[in-house]
């Protein structure tokens, strides 16, 4: 059981009016001078995971080429949903690759665009100091603490969650304890604030709230076959996919440029800087490597 805490004939008046049109027509000529995607607009759905970084890149793009940006940030599985009921949307990123896998399986997204944003692995994640003295999967069975997680229904890190206590044995130990919020970010923010004793998160969020998380890393067998990749690729249904793959081409640039001070690993050597985890001590899936 879980507990689950939208014309004239006056001269003057001519020559105004003259002047109008003149002006008019040179605006038109001018505007058809343009790239068409100067007039035109994104929506782009994120995880909450990216949303921070998505929405900050979409500023810098929104500036460079004259476009309005939206971003909606949501579950992921609630984002593939919607997309499929309004058959609206131009890019769309996913915080695991299963999700994307359901995304192409339903036809939502374009395979060939499919690209790795990011490589991501689960950890708990415990307030600063970690007072409970956690030191494994093990302990949230022997003391009585409540366990943060996503939506598993919903949301990819929670899914990952549930199959990490279930393949470690002791999900029916837990369940009862589990506190389950919409998505990672509010699992974070609540474990910040102190109403969960821990969480099952991605290991980035010590990156969002630095000096407040930390970690307890598990085995590399205990995550086998559990890691996962963030992926972006254009939706179906765009309009402007010339303009969805300058957004996707240049965010992923930016990201790479910025990784050092975000945690995200964008290559698997930078997974190797940011994690005790070696590449070949876990297990990608095909789509995360780009197969």
């Amino acid at each position: 059981m879980y507990l689950k805490v939208v014309v004239p004939r006056n001269p003057v008046l001519l020559i105004v009016v003259g002047a109008g049109v003149l002006t008019l027509v040179i605006s038109v000529v001018y505007l058809h001078t343009l790239p068409a995607n100067n007039t035109r607009s994104l929506l782009v759905y994120t995880s909450p995971t990216l949303y921070s970084l998505v929405s900050e890149y979409a500023e810098i793009f929104e500036r460079d080429f004259n476009v309005e940006v939206h971003v909606s940030a949501g579950p992921t599985g609630a984002l593939i949903n919607r997309v499929e009921i309004t058959r609206r949307g131009d890019i769309l990123l996913t915080s695991d690759h299963v999700f994307m896998e359901n995304a192409i399986s339903r036809g939502l997204v374009e395979k060939g665009t499919v690209r790795v944003v990011s490589y991501i692995v689960p950890a708990i994640a415990v307030p600063r100091g970690n007072p409970h003295n956690i030191s494994g999967i093990l302990d949230l069975v022997e003391k009585p603490l409540k366990i943060g997680i996503a939506d598993p229904e919903v949301a990819p890190f929670g899914r990952i969650a549930v199959e990490m206590l279930k393949r470690a044995g002791v999900y029916e130990s837990v369940k009862d304890r589990l506190v389950v919020y919409g998505d990672v970010a509010q699992v974070a923010r609540q474990l910040v604030l102190g109403q969960v004793d821990v969480a099952i998160l991605p290991y980035i969020v010590k990156y969002w709230y630095p000096g407040e998380v930390d970690l307890v890393w598990l085995s590399p067998g205990e995550i086998r076959g559990l890691v996962s990749c963030q992926l972006v690729a254009i939706i179906v249904y765009s309009e402007n996919r010339e303009l969805a793959e300058l957004f996707i081409e240049g965010f992923t640039a930016w990201l790479r440029e910025k990784n050092s001070t975000l945690g995200l690993a964008a290559s698997l050597e930078d997974l190797a800087e940011l994690t005790p985890y070696t590449p070949s001590s876990l297990e990608f899936p095909e789509v995360c490597l780009g197969r």
